[in-house]
């Protein structure tokens, strides 16, 4: 994919590209490293790229493939759910680095963190471009971890956005960006959709809690920082300066294949091991290693056979190496060999051979090359001997993890110990557990029993006292009895006794109704005897007197009778002895 010219400051978008006059396009500077120039909610803002033709601009500013195809936001904002198989993209995470097709680191630390492309920040885009293309400089591959331990994940007002700074604790790679910002970035977006299916998330989300926990390296995730560290040099990074083309490239970041490996200097290696230096009876040459002869794999090459990225640098003052493809016949590798000592005469020295004989030519040539041919065997010698310390420090290494492997064995051993032991305690505990609630139960029913044995003596003593009151109230009751014999007694007396009252009463009833007939014929026969008299012309005051006085006289017999009754029978009422008598008219 061709590379694109575009980087964070060489390029700034024309306001022909945007569908309304730019508002305010004046930078800000911002020293926090937050991307953020403003706290709108992203769901508000809607995009200003509303042109075909300023996407299509876009895209082959940033050389993106064909295989991608823009799609404007048109209504919709950055955080709404995206067009089938597109993501948000900001155009100023492209001038951050971001290139597409995504790099695959890119896309791991996405995932990782569970984010859209739109979520991240230009300066989160700025760190991981600035991260991998240092991990190239360095030789390593970038790893995720090693990420994670430098760099932290952090948001941003407005919600949805996040930004990765570095961690002072763990060694700054990348200075705290100092950057000019456009207003109004956030308003530059739009959608970009891929045939192929996207290696990270298309939709905005929230990074989970673990995924933001600092990780545990290993060793030889510890051995890549420290070779980042290195790589970075004794200060932190200027990423703006860092994040030039040639870097980006370098990295594969940008779409352009990588320079060439360092055939130039694999071949020197090799050449130099196959050419024999014969030295001269009075020079002082150390006799070459027996090993020169075989080929030795370079700690810069690849598991492929290929070398590591960057090319030899030249001294300076020395002109560049002329590059040739590889020789085939048998005197390819003294030709090679020639060539390539050709490109380590300056300039000046040139010039002096040609000013000089032939023979001071060769004589002079014929000791650079002894001088030359002494340094290589220094080198090579120096090289051996630092591969026998590789390989005594690799030695020393297996040793320890033996050591370790047999430490972590016993630790094992004694873990797996400790855990008998300590399922022994608590069996023990749980035993002891056991015994003390049982003793704590026994304890209960004792007291228990206590109480039950007080609670049978108060009741004995209860009986025992209901027993005396039990026999005061039979003794009481033998008494009532007697009294209740003797009032049945007399109960049964006085009902005889009433009953011959009641005899008696009827007597006297019948006598009293014997009476009253005798006084009713009595009254019958006064007042026959009244009528008579009226009818034979007596007074009326004489029969009045005479009936006023036989009156007097039935009252009083009546009275007698009514005393000698209640005289007899005293239990009779003498209101019902009472004999209605008209009074005489």
């Amino acid at each position: 994919m061709p590379s694109s010219s575009g980087t964070s400051e060489s390029w700034s978008r024309p306001d022909d590209l945007l569908d309304e006059p730019t508002r305010d396009r004046a930078p800000r500077t911002s020293d926090g490293g937050d991307d953020g120039d403003d706290d709108v909610s992203a769901e508000r803002v809607a995009s200003r790229l509303r042109k075909p033709g300023a996407l299509r601009a876009l895209c082959k500013r940033y050389a993106i493939p064909g295989g991608f195809a823009p799609v404007l936001a048109g209504g919709r904002s950055s955080c709404s759910t995206p067009p089938p198989g597109s993501v948000c993209v900001y155009l100023d995470a492209l001038d951050a680095g971001m290139r597409l097709p995504l790099h695959p680191f890119f896309a791991a630390v996405l995932t990782h963190f569970g984010l859209a492309p739109g979520q991240l920040s230009p300066n989160g885009w700025r760190a991981m471009a600035g991260f991998v293309a240092l991990s190239r400089s360095a030789g390593v591959d970038p790893s995720l971890a090693v990420f994670r331990h430098f760099f932290a994940l952090c948001p941003f007002p407005p919600h949805g956005f996040y930004t990765l700074r570095g961690k002072d604790a763990d060694g700054l790679l990348f200075a705290r960006i100092r950057a000019k910002f456009v207003k109004g970035w956030k308003e530059d977006f739009f959608f970009l959709a891929s045939s192929a299916p996207w290696p990270c998330p298309v939709e905005w989300g929230e990074p989970s809690r673990s995924s933001t926990f600092d990780p545990s390296l290993t060793v030889q995730e510890k051995a890549v920082a420290d070779s980042l560290l290195r790589a970075r040099g004794s200060s932190p990074i200027d990423l703006f300066a860092y994040l030039h083309h040639r870097n980006m490239g370098a990295a594969s970041i940008t779409g352009v294949s990588p320079p060439t490996p360092r055939a130039t200097t694999a071949a020197a290696r090799a050449t130099a091991g196959k050419v024999t230096v014969k030295s001269e009876p009075d020079c002082k040459v150390p006799p070459c290693a027996p090993s020169l002869g075989k080929k030795r794999k370079l700690p810069e090459d690849r598991a492929d056979g290929e070398s590591s990225a960057s090319g030899p640098s030249c001294p300076p003052g020395f002109s560049a190496p002329c590059k040739s493809p590889p020789a085939t016949s048998k005197d390819g590798d003294w030709k090679a060999a020639r060539r390539l000592l050709q490109g380590t005469v300056t300039p000046s020295r040139e010039r002096e051979l040609a000013a000089s004989k032939p023979a001071d030519v060769v004589a002079s040539t014929y000791v650079s090359l002894l001088q030359t041919a002494n340094e290589v065997a220094f080198s090579l010698g120096y090289a051996l001997e630092l591969e026998e310390k590789l390989r005594a420090r690799e030695r020393k290494a297996d040793a320890l993890q033996g050591e370790l492997h047999r430490k972590l064995k016993a630790r094992e051993t004694e873990t797996e110990a400790l855990r008998a032991e300590l399922r022994k305690a608590k069996a023990e505990l749980d035993e002891t557990a056991k015994a003390a609630a049982a003793r704590e139960e026994l304890w209960r029913k004792m007291k228990a029993r206590e109480r039950d044995t007080a609670e049978a003596e108060a009741l004995r003593a209860e009986l025992r006292k209901a027993k005396a009151v039990l026999a005061e109230a039979k003794a009481d009751a033998g008494i009532a009895a007697a009294a209740a014999r003797g009032l049945r007694e007399e109960l049964d007396r006085n009902v005889k006794a009433r009953e011959r009252d009641a005899a008696e009463t009827d007597a006297l009833r019948a006598e009293l109704h014997k009476a009253k007939a005798e006084l009713a014929a009595t009254k019958a026969e006064a007042e026959r005897a009244a009528a008579a008299r009226w009818f034979w012309g007596s007074s009326r005051e004489h029969a009045r007197a005479l009936a006023e006085r036989e009156l007097r006289g039935y009252e009083r017999g009546l009275e007698d009778m009514r005393r000698a009754a209640l005289h007899r029978y005293p239990y009779l009422d003498p209101a019902l002895l009472f004999v209605p008598v008209r009074a005489p008219p």
